[in-house]
This record gives structure tokens, C-alpha cells and sequence, in this order.
């Protein structure tokens, strides 16, 4: 891709000082400046997405949303134990992230990327089967939830300690460089992930060896239960990428088509050789750090406000205007999705628990 096609976040001259920082369009504490919303129904064929892709993508945010409603449904059954996340409100932005992967790249996700495991081919059955703790996973059993990856599919499984996958998926990067293949690696991070030092190190050998890697920094204002503000003062994260010397952007990660875009540069980008880039999305997460945390730490008016924003509503309200879908065509997709949630819960609890005698298997290598 020629390089004037690359759409760079270019970050402030001088850093601002207290004092001089801009009050922000909201008094709700913790909360960004949200970006202005872009609603014309022609913007899908100004970037060239066809309607099937529209619908594609529609799918893979109701699927992945009826995923996590019934996974915290069935926590709440006793069904399933331990940790259980959820993507709400940032289902949009991990698909029009992912929508660009082939079958041939890594993807190392995090707990709220429920719908690259999807789109990378791990359907909703395995999924389901996963959670329930059952065998004929990645995981046999060893591990629920969303920890699980598996090279049959390109994907690299998150561990606790979030953001630190993201050097493995740089590897993986090296690696289709030395074999000039135009794979590329594809990593998310939340906010707090960017303050650690496996970040700065990563990007700053991607952008050293002109990797193509694809980094993306889910700027949805909370690590756990800590404010951004309470562990960086920098307002725009992409700001990060600037000291390493590789672009950056930044998208509303609500609006599916900004961030399809941003993404959408940010591939094109390390697929042709023209090396990482790192891409800050502005969304938000509308439930606790996992299916234990009540989120007592969130002002009520910060979550309507988001809540308003609601992704899925946005791009089907947008889908409708645009004349793609009709409100009977929706209504069939809801309940496509919800029959495909049915199967998938009822495989998943018919599965076999795994037998205990190999829970040390393949902790070591054969």
C-alpha cells in the first residue's frame, strides 16, 4: 500500500501540562471525549463493503452478544463455574477488527474478543463445550471459559496475565516475515495492558524489524476496577505508538464501520509490507472485569451514556437505513442465532467430563 494511503493519528507537538488540558465534553468522571458519530447510510460503499459483508458482520456481533447472555445465564444456573467475561458493547469492535483475518493468520485475542474465536473458526459448539469444562476442546476439559487457543485454528490463547500474548503473536510475525509469506499477526490489549512492559517492548521490536503486526489497544476505560486516568495520564493511547517510531489511528470502536476502516489500514498495511501499526479503539465495557465483579465502581450516568451508543443497535439501525436489511430479515437473524445458542448449549452439556487420569498430560512437551 502506498504509504500516503496510510492513515496516521498524528499525536500533540508538546504534552499538555494540567493546566492546560481541555475540559472534556462530559462532566461523567472517567469517561473520553467520544467521537463524533458518522451516521450517512452511503458509508459502506464509500469504503467498499458490500451488503453481504454487512450482514456477515451483523451476524458474528448477535452471535457473539447471544454467546455471552447465555454463558452468564447458565453461570448463574450453576452449569457452568469459574471465570465467565463478557464482550458487551465491544462486539462491534472485535469483528470489524477481525473480519480481515485469513484462514492463514495468527490472531491472539483477549477475554472480551469472544467473536475472534468465532470468526477464526472455533464455532459456538466448541465454545460451549469449552465452558462447560467437557472434553473434544483445544483444552480437553483443563481450562474453561475463553483461555483456550489452538494453532489449528491461528489462535493464541490468552493467559491472566493480559497483554503479555501480544510478544508470542510478534513471533509469529517474525516468522512470516523470515518465510515472505503475507500472513500478518493480529493481537488486542485493553488500556491497562499499555502501561506494561511487554507492550513497549513488543512494539518497539515490531516497528524495529517492520514486522507485520497489527496491534489494537481497547481503550474501554477500565482496567479491572482502575480507571485509565488512574494509571496513565495519557488521553489518547495511540499517542504511545509515537515513541517508537510506527503509525498509529484512532477509531470509535462503537461505530463498526470507523473501526472497520482503521483496521482495515492497519492490515492492508502489514500485509504489503509496509510494517505494524497500532490502532487505539474507544469503546466501552458494559459489564465488571468478569461475572463477579458488579461494577460498583461505575457511575450510573457514565453507563446510560454508553448504553445509548450500543454498537449493535447503531450498525442495525444503520443496516435498516441503508436499505440492506429489512426489520423482518433482522428478526429472522435473531432467531438463527438463538437456535444456533440452543444447539450449541445442549452439545456442550452432553459432552463427557474428562477422566482425571490425564490431567497431566500434555502439560509438557511429547
Amino acid at each position: 500500500m502506498p504509504k500516503s494511503a496510510v492513515k496516521e493519528h498524528k499525536p500533540k507537538s508538546k504534552p499538555e501540562t494540567p493546566s492546560e488540558k481541555k475540559p472534556a465534553q462530559t462532566s461523567i468522571p472517567h469517561t473520553r471525549v467520544l467521537l463524533p458519530q458518522k451516521s450517512w447510510a452511503g458509508r459502506h460503499k464509500e469504503l467498499g463493503v458490500t451488503e453481504e459483508r454487512m450482514r456477515e458482520m451483523l451476524y458474528w456481533m448477535k452471535l457473539t452478544r447471544a454467546f455471552d447472555d447465555r454463558i452468564e445465564q447458565m453461570h448463574k444456573q450453576s452449569k457452568i463455574v469459574g471465570g465467565a467475561f463478557s464482550s458487551l458493547g465491544q462486539e462491534g469492535a472485535t469483528v470489524a477488527c477481525a473480519i480481515h483475518l485469513k484462514k492463514e493468520d495468527v490472531c491472539a485475542p483477549m477475554i472480551r474478543n469472544l467473536a475472534c474465536y468465532l470468526m477464526k473458526g472455533m464455532n459456538a459448539k466448541m465454545l460451549m463445550t469449552n465452558y462447560c469444562g467437557r472434553t473434544g476442546t483445544p483444552t480437553d476439559g483443563r481450562d474453561g471459559n475463553v483461555h483456550v487457543g489452538s494453532l489449528d485454528y491461528g489462535l493464541f490463547g490468552p493467559v491472566s496475565h493480559l497483554g503479555t500474548s501480544m510478544a508470542i503473536c510478534a513471533g509469529a510475525s517474525l516468522a512470516f516475515q523470515m518465510k515472505k509469506t503475507d500472513q500478518i499477526g493480529m493481537t488486542f490489549i485493553g488500556d491497562g495492558a499499555s502501561s506494561i512492559g511487554d507492550f513497549h517492548e513488543t512494539i518497539n521490536l515490531a516497528a524495529v524489524w517492520n514486522l507485520p503486526f497489527v496491534c489494537f489497544i481497547e481503550h474501554n476505560g477500565y482496567a479491572y476496577s482502575t480507571p485509565t486516568a488512574k494509571q496513565t495520564l495519557t488521553a489518547n493511547l495511540a499517542d504511545k505508538a509515537a515513541a517508537y517510531g510506527l503509525p498509529s489511528s484512532i477509531c470509535d470502536g462503537n461505530d463498526v464501520l470507523d473501526t472497520y476502516e482503521k483496521a482495515k489500514d492497519a492490515v492492508d498495511r502489514a500485509r504489503s509490507g509496509g510494517g505494524p501499526t497500532l490502532v487505539e479503539i474507544k469503546t466501552y465495557r458494559r459489564r465488571g472485569h468478569a461475572i463477579h465483579d458488579d461494577q460498583r465502581y461505575v457511575p450510573k450516568e457514565e453507563m446510560e451514556l454508553w448504553v445509548a451508543r450500543d454498537p449493535i443497535k447503531l450498525f442495525s439501525e444503520y443496516i435498516l437505513e441503508a436499505g440492506i436489511m429489512s426489520e423482518k430479515d433482522i428478526k429472522s437473524l435473531d432467531a438463527k442465532v438463538l437456535a444456533e445458542i440452543d444447539e450449541a448449549e445442549e452439545y456442550g452439556l452432553a459432552q463427557p467430563y474428562p477422566e482425571g487420569k490425564i490431567a497431566a498430560e500434555r502439560v509438557f512437551a511429547d
